[in-house]
């Protein structure tokens, strides 16, 4: 048997339109197109060919893909700068995550009960309410947002490629019931990642029935993220005027959020004046923060654990990864990269005791 579906699926992955994959197998782009329509059955050699081009073994196409995410269900911020390519090859890589999670791994391993609820009416109720079903305290900082969101039967999928555009994305995907869905790519700051897991947290609970998010949509989602990382009763209780950059240095530490989240918080709970605020980030601009914020107040990377603890159930400790790239059709190489993004054990970053280490000093704002 050959899947032309899985040949596309690993065409797009590698960003190759159908002339590109061609060109390297010195066939036509028509014989492209019959291999992926099924109307063409190539030869153990074109096999091979295809493969070692594509980066996947031959038996990966000898099945068909168990559930593709479609690319307009996905709920993503920023879609317009996103290019097409992109986007389908960063779906396509979830496509395969997923599968190694439900085809392979949860034969040895039950899935945690999803236990997330929706709420279309308010950011904020849900914001506490997903809090709850989290175990999380109303006015502490989450230690680990990724395994917070991962303890309500979310899958977080950690995908081994870095898109500059492409932070994450959400959907409700799969037979009813739906399964809700968080795919992460790599080599994200850590508060930037905090913040993205929360907001895409934030479009599962409230636009799951949206066919096409808006910018209003987005900005609901922010507020989830806000009230869920910053909760409002902390927030009144712990930024203390004057609000200075320097005064949010140790709260960054401690809530694991960026200065910038802070400064927008401050204002939306009228904290400070949009003077205030616009005079806080041309300060953040001067100094060059806006991208990339001093390194003396980076948050820890948060990495999700549940694929690798399956992983490790069903393979040992250490994992066999010989084992399982046979039962999942892909590479040694591939399997181990997919692992890597996942974390090896319990240990969880703690804020509380960075923030009594150096923080960074700044001239008060006047």
């Amino acid at each position: 048997m050959f899947s032309g579906a899985r040949l596309r699926q690993a065409r797009e992955l590698r960003r190759l339109t159908q002339s590109d994959l061609a060109r390297l197998v010195a066939r036509s782009q028509g014989t492209i197109a019959n291999l992926e329509a099924g109307l063409l059955i190539p030869s153990q050699e074109m096999r091979s060919e295809i493969a070692s081009c594509t980066g996947f073994p031959v038996s990966f196409f000898s099945s068909d893909i168990q559930l593709e995410f479609p690319t307009e269900s996905l709920m993503l911020r920023a879609r317009a700068a996103v290019t097409r390519r992109d986007l389908i090859s960063a779906c396509r890589f979830a496509e395969i995550v997923y599968e190694v999670v439900t085809r392979v791994l949860e034969r040895y391993s039950e899935p945690i009960p999803v236990t997330i609820q929706t709420n279309a009416q308010s950011p904020i109720l849900a914001a506490q309410q997903a809090r709850r079903l989290a175990d999380l305290p109303p006015d502490q900082p989450i230690p680990h947002v990724t395994h917070s969101i991962e303890k309500t039967g979310i899958l977080v999928l950690s995908l081994p490629i870095e898109i500059q555009k492409i932070d994450a994305f959400s959907l409700w995907i799969g037979a009813e019931p739906k399964r809700p869905v968080i795919a992460m790519c790599a080599n994200k700051s850590g508060d930037r990642l905090r913040w993205n897991l929360s907001h895409e947290r934030g479009h599962l609970a409230l636009h799951g029935g949206v066919k096409q998010l808006r910018a209003q949509e987005h900005r609901e989602a922010d507020q989830f993220a806000a009230e869920y990382l910053l909760p409002e009763i902390a927030m009144r209780a712990e930024m203390r005027p004057p609000i200075t950059l320097s005064s949010l240095a140790p709260l960054k530490i401690r809530w694991g959020v960026s200065l910038q989240a802070l400064v927008m918080r401050a204002f939306d709970l009228s904290i400070i004046s949009q003077w205030q605020k616009q005079r806080l980030f041309e300060q953040i601009s001067s100094k060059g923060w806006k991208t990339r914020e001093p390194a003396n107040l980076d948050i820890p990377i948060e990495k999700p654990r549940s694929l690798r603890k399956m992983a490790e159930i069903a393979y040992g400790r250490p994992i066999d990864f010989t084992r399982l790239a046979a039962e999942s059709q892909l590479t040694v190489e591939a399997v181990k990269q997919i692992v890597a993004g996942y974390d090896e054990g319990t240990t969880l970053p703690t804020f509380e005791k960075s923030s009594k280490g150096k923080v960074l000093h700044l001239m008060r704002s006047e």
